[in-house]
């Protein structure tokens, strides 16, 4: 986020092969920026347009949290939202994957269960077997 942002023209950086990663990064970013600023002409974003507006990020290359935080930035700027809404944000999106790594550690726990029960089925039928 850092980043500068080239000043050639974004057609020019997105379609030009001697371009640096971070410098079509940033272009995708400003682009993204610039088309949020434009639906924000029309007041607040509904939840539909800025899952749409998210879905079209990830084809940018640029993170769901980081395009939810960019809308934000961009409704702040313009004056649709207070400061805090973002942290606010931000500490949602960390819980759900906080729940998320919860989710896949039962379930890394279930199939562990599950495949040491299965060892000690062919360990029982193979001393079975043995006597």
């Amino acid at each position: 986020m850092g980043e500068d942002f080239p000043e050639q023209p974004l057609d020019s950086v997105l379609a030009g092969a001697r371009t640096s990663e971070a410098m079509k990064r940033a272009a995708c970013r400003r682009l993204f920026r610039e088309m949020v600023r434009g639906e924000t002409e029309h007041g607040p974003i509904g939840f539909f347009k800025r899952r749409a507006l998210v879905r079209f990020a990830g084809r940018l290359s640029i993170a769901s949290a980081e395009a939810r935080l960019i809308i934000r930035g961009v409704e702040f700027e313009v004056g649709l939202t207070k400061a805090g809404s973002a942290a606010h944000l931000l500490a949602k999106d960390q819980e759900a994957s906080r729940l998320r790594l919860e989710q896949l550690e039962s379930a890394l726990r279930i199939g562990l269960i599950i495949l040491i029960a299965m060892l000690y089925m062919f360990l029982f039928r193979w001393v079975i077997a043995v006597v």
